[in-house]
């Protein structure tokens, strides 16, 4: 009787985690296709979008145009990037900052 109650307990613990061991198995399978459910259509949405995005043509007026893609000088990329206007106004920021370039005397070493 008393060899009996320690072999029951074992017996229990063994079919305890054989049983959580096989849930978290279930559990984890179920993840992983959710997972790859969830991927596949996050890749598909970003087909779509590249796509969409190669065969929109609003923005081809602005390349034909010049004939190259437009960008800022970096005098204009500087105040747009350090000194944003919080109103919208452009002639805020090239009040406050007239030009990035500081020009110095030149000085000659003799």
């Amino acid at each position: 009787m008393l060899i009996a109650i320690p072999v029951m307990l074992v017996i229990f613990i063994g079919i305890y985690c054989w049983a959580s061991s096989r849930k978290q198995k279930q559990f984890s399978k179920t993840l992983d296709t959710q997972i790859e459910l969830l991927e596949s259509q996050y890749r598909n949405k970003m087909r779509e979008g590249f796509v969409e995005l190669q065969t929109e043509g609003s923005d081809v007026h602005l390349i034909e145009n010049s004939g190259t893609i437009p960008f800022l000088d970096y005098k204009h990329f500087a105040l747009r990037t350090y000194f944003p206007s919080e109103s919208g106004l452009e002639s805020n920021t090239q009040i406050a900052v007239k030009d990035l370039i500081v020009t110095a005397p030149l000085v000659s070493i003799v």
